[in-house]
């Protein structure tokens, strides 16, 4: 019997029809931050959206992407791959891979910078409609194009000091694999039945807000 052999037809085609939903978020949330349709933005999250430390709800929201977003006089969000995990008929998360290309205005002129990014996402349906519950970007890196990445420094912001990205941090296989930490003993073996999303974190947290993250929330 596969994962989803205990659902019924109307399950079956409830969890199809949601799947579909989930990933228009990501496609919806890259157009709608490309054309600075800010409340197209914040529309694809939950009403009581946790904003920072101490604030929720959707204006404190669009506040943060408005000042994010007058940084950069171009963007362009370009959505990869995504894998969706549902934790019940109402909740999911999901790993979102997404190149994201900014015009920045510098001292020295304007530049193009490239970040690519991994989603960290937590979905919910509320009245039939399924939102963003949660998302942290993690970068792999982000750099002027004529400064490629390579090296631990990763993160080139212009008028910033290079430093490292966190994209591998929430992933304990990364550091396995190369030799920063003995592997896990405790895990059972991949099948088509785990739970990717979780599973390949090896939580059900998400990974903190990432520096630039929280410094962009800040008033």
């Amino acid at each position: 019997m596969n994962k989803h052999g205990d659902l019924d037809f109307a399950a079956r085609l409830d969890r199809l029809e949601s799947l579909d939903a989930i990933r228009q978020l990501a496609g919806k949330y890259a157009l709608a931050i490309d054309v600075r349709d800010l409340d197209a933005v914040v529309a694809l999250y939950v009403e009581d959206i946790r904003v920072g430390a101490n604030e929720r709800g959707r204006p404190a929201l669009r506040t943060v992407f408005d000042r994010v977003l007058r940084g950069f006089t171009t963007t362009s969000h370009q959505v990869q791959n995504h894998v969706i995990e549902f934790d019940d008929a109402d909740r999911a998360q999901g790993l979102v891979t997404c190149r994201c290309e900014h015009e920045v205005a510098t001292p020295q002129g304007a530049q193009w910078v490239v970040v690519q990014n991994l989603y960290h996402d937590r979905y919910e349906r509320v009245g039939g409609h399924w939102y963003f519950r949660a998302r942290v970007q993690n970068r792999l890196y982000g750099t002027a194009v004529d400064d490629p990445p390579v090296g631990p420094l990763k993160d080139r912001w212009p008028g910033s000091e290079p430093t490292e990205a966190p994209f591998h941090a929430p992933f304990a296989c990364w550091r396995e694999f190369w030799g920063e930490q003995a592997p896990a003993t405790d895990l059972q073996p991949w099948t088509a039945d785990s739970n990717f999303v979780t599973r390949l974190r090896r939580s059900e947290k998400l990974p903190p807000l990432a520096r630039h993250i929280v410094q962009a929330q800040k008033p």
